[in-house]
């Protein structure tokens, strides 16, 4: 699946973030991570009890530094501060360097931070972190 670091959609309508031109910049760091959906309680007694439903993937997308054309590409790509249904958020499929070879799995946006830098010639930003979760 080429050398492509993160890859978000499908067909026609992918994203390849691997540094080149004509696509998105490359991610300084990916970060996968386990998320545990859970229902937790205390007996009378004190003593804790945990039922696990389900466990999902998350995955933090560090980028470094950002020009401002770059971070715009992403958040639109992301669909990040667009009206969406919060019921049922905007899935992504998403392909990372995790996952076996050729599967992909749904992800949304659940947050996305940035810090802007003002240098002379305009704007840069830098720590853009996109916080995925698996659907």
């Amino acid at each position: 699946m080429n050398n492509a670091f993160l890859i978000v959609g499908t067909g026609t309508n992918r994203a390849i973030f691997d540094d080149t031109e004509a696509n998105y910049p490359a991610p300084s760091t990916i970060v996968p991570s386990l998320e545990m959906i859970k229902n937790t309680e205390r007996s009378l007694g004190g003593k804790m009890h945990v039922d696990i439903v389900a466990t999902k993937k998350r995955l933090r997308i560090v980028f470094d530094m950002l020009s401002d054309t770059h971070l715009r590409k992403i958040l639109d790509r992301f669909e990040v501060g667009k009206d969406k249904d919060y019921i049922s958020p905007v899935g992504h499929k998403v392909w990372y360097f995790d996952l076996p070879d050729g599967e992909t799995k749904d992800f949304f946006v659940d947050e996305a931070t940035f810090d802007p830098l003002v240098i002379e010639d305009g704007i840069k930003w830098r720590n853009v972190t996109i916080n995925l979760l698996e659907i």
